[in-house]
């Protein structure tokens, strides 16, 4: 199946509840940057100091102490072309705050981009 359905569902503080949702082919950028998250080592995934921050208001946040935290808020299936093209016309291709797009981001951010400060001393 080419497409993939994103859901995420959290949170914030038991006073709000956060979704949204995406549909997404598998030659998209997204799910490659999606499937090297999930490529990598769940220990990794899982290590304390991969810390996410994801802003939903204007002073709220969700935080996540790991980048698996986030990730298991985050629901893929597989969708038939049928599917995605029923719910795209209907609902739109996706929809909510924060995007499916900006979760992938920040979490793809907190696994690799402090490789390169590891090596260094502050």
């Amino acid at each position: 199946m080419s497409k993939k359905l994103f859901k995420f569902s959290s949170n914030w503080a038991d006073e709000m509840d956060v979704y949204s949702y995406a549909i997404v082919d598998t030659k998209d950028a997204l799910w490659a940057d999606y499937e090297n998250i999930m490529n990598t080592p769940k220990d990794k995934r899982n290590e304390e100091g991969n810390w996410v921050c994801i802003g939903v208001g204007s002073n709220e946040e969700l935080e996540y102490d790991t980048v698996q935290e986030l990730l298991d808020e985050i629901e893929v299936t597989d969708m038939t072309e049928e599917q995605a093209f029923i719910i795209t016309k209907k609902l739109g291709k996706e929809w909510g705050n924060p995007s499916i797009e900006y979760l992938i981001e920040a979490a793809s951010e907190a696994l690799f981009e402090n490789e390169d400060d590891e090596d260094e001393d502050y």
